[in-house]
């Protein structure tokens, strides 16, 4: 267990590193889709333009190097030239690329929540948004200031992506907040001047209607197209971590990669997953993961084509319960996922969420990994 945890810090660390190593390098790299001429759109176009924060960048592994989507490359050296984006144009860029995200139908058993992010065009900034109705609290996204612990930063970010306000009744509400963006004194490294700058101070309404239940708020939704999207975008690989000691005990780790095929499939479903190890049929290792990550058909097909390469990898688990013995012999190991509603309130773009049931042998899940590795599948 002491082995496990370790490497996953050690996982979490270098995740922090290659985000901080990102932040530091503003530009694209080499390889990065072209630029499709952002310096002569409208800033109404560049808007248009901008995709969903967890769709800024990539990590391109054969050049070792995070590739940066160009809208935002070009937003963000507009900002920090001084132009300005009016009242609407903050609203609309806040909210459409995810740095505010929120649900428009509600359970009344839940108190509301909304999750905030600073997105990459906003260099060293802090949101705020202060609720006029005085029985919610407030809710606040980034710091004012570089450096910092690359764990305290992860666990910052993790609580700022889902913030409970307060409840609601049953009913139609509009909320009103006042929003303040702040750019902190050092963002830009030639001046010395230590005095907070105001971005945009305005307001923010957000229409939300408020049902009896969970159900009724992302209702569940199962057929065989939704198994068969999700059977096969999942995938199992033996990976061998290059900091830990133990070069012969390779992870086994489960990974979701759907093609575009599957992401058309899934799109507006979100997967709250029990992923259970089972042994002859029977369960030696339960985890649980929500993904929303693949809402990349949303904003058109072009936001699929500045993903990269790559496309999309989204992180399972790791099934510490298949021995090393066994990594050869997968025949006896099957996974089986299922659909819940655990966390699903943080699914904010889901129009639904998957209910069904599928158990899928290994060596199935080993020959996906090999079809997503080929050629022509990138």
């Amino acid at each position: 267990m002491t082995r496990h945890i370790l490497v996953w810090w050690l996982r979490a660390l270098c995740g922090a590193l290659l985000v901080a190593t990102s932040l530091s390098a503003q530009l694209p790299s080499v390889d990065a889709p072209p630029s499709i001429s952002q310096e002569r759109l409208s800033m109404d176009a560049l808007i248009d333009a901008l995709p969903h924060v967890r769709d800024q960048s990539y990590w391109d592994r054969a050049n070792s190097t995070v590739v940066i989507d160009p809208a935002v490359v070009e937003l963000q050296e507009r900002l920090n030239s001084g132009l300005a984006m009016s009242d609407a144009q903050w609203r609309r860029a806040l909210i459409e690329t995810g740095a505010i995200s929120y649900r428009k139908s509600w359970p009344k058993t839940k108190p509301f929540a909304l999750g905030m992010s600073v997105p990459r065009w906003l260099t060293l900034t802090r949101i705020r948004l202060s609720p006029r109705r005085t029985t919610f609290r407030d809710a606040k996204a980034g710091i004012l200031h570089s450096g910092g612990c690359g764990f305290s930063s992860s666990s910052r970010r993790k609580n700022e992506a889902y913030q409970v306000l307060g409840h609601l009744p049953v009913g139609e509400h509009e909320l009103e907040f006042d929003v303040a963006v702040e750019r902190g004194p050092n963002w830009n490294l030639e001046s010395s001047d230590l005095t907070a700058e105001l971005l945009w101070e305005g307001t923010l309404n957000l229409n939300v209607v408020v049902v009896d239940d969970l159900e009724t708020a992302i209702p569940g939704v199962s057929s065989e197209s939704l198994q068969y999207a999700l059977r096969s975008s999942t995938v199992f690989r033996m990976e061998q971590d290059d900091w830990t000691e133990e070069v012969n005990t390779p992870n086994a780790r489960l990974y979701f990669e759907p093609d575009t095929a599957a992401i058309r499939e899934l799109g507006g479903v979100a997967l709250s997953l029990r992923i259970e190890l089972l042994h002859q049929g029977e369960i030696v290792q339960t985890d649980h993961c929500v993904i929303d990550e693949y809402r990349l058909l949303a904003r058109g097909p072009l936001a699929v084509i500045l993903r990269g390469p790559h496309g999309v990898s989204e992180y399972l688990c790791t099934l510490t319960s298949l021995a090393p013995a066994e990594q050869n012999n997968l025949s006896a190991w099957s996974v089986r996922l299922s659909g819940t509603q655990d966390r699903i309130l943080s699914a904010w773009d889901a129009r639904g969420h998957w209910t069904g049931t599928v158990t899928i042998p290994l060596e199935e899940l080993v020959r996906n990994d090999l079809v997503r590795s080929a050629p022509a599948a990138r």
